[in-house]
């Protein structure tokens, strides 16, 4: 668990598409849920085993690769991780209800979770947008910005 000024117990939860590289998160409580990418030749998660290079790889050739939510089995293994990492709370900032599902399945399973205070947001937004409000809420949450607020 990443103790720094922590002292509420708060996890941050994104998705793949806030483009927070791993130098980026370390040292944070930054969790990523990898949404799928539908390949010609199968079905990867974004950030474990494909990446943007692949991708322009694959549209460079004509392959037009298709986004897909990620499965519940990830984001439920995700929050099991931030509970035995020792976090009680999560705000979680999901890739625009707009342009994917990934908000609604998210909030979805924290309604279930009894385990862990969750509260969802919707970006409204993705990319670097939605990464840079997560790192903006990390710094928050760093100077005391209580879970209230």
């Amino acid at each position: 668990m990443i103790e720094l000024s922590n002292a509420n117990k708060i996890a941050l939860l994104t998705d793949s598409t806030a483009d927070l590289t791993p130098a980026m998160r370390e040292g944070k409580p930054i969790y990523v849920v990898p949404l799928k990418i539908v390949c010609a030749d199968g079905e990867y998660s974004d950030g474990v085993d494909i990446f943007a290079r692949d991708v322009y790889e694959r549209l460079h050739r004509g392959e037009l690769p298709q986004t897909s939510l990620p499965d519940g089995g990830s984001i439920s293994d995700t929050l099991d991780r931030i509970k035995a990492d020792g976090y009680e709370k999560v705000l979680a900032v999901m890739l625009s209800s707009g342009l994917s599902g990934t908000y609604n399945m998210v909030r979805l399973q924290a309604e279930s979770r009894k385990d862990l205070e969750i509260a969802v947001f919707d970006s409204k937004s993705g990319s670097l947008g939605m990464g840079s409000m997560v790192l903006q809420l990390w710094e928050e949450i760093q100077v005391g910005v209580g879970w209230d607020e």
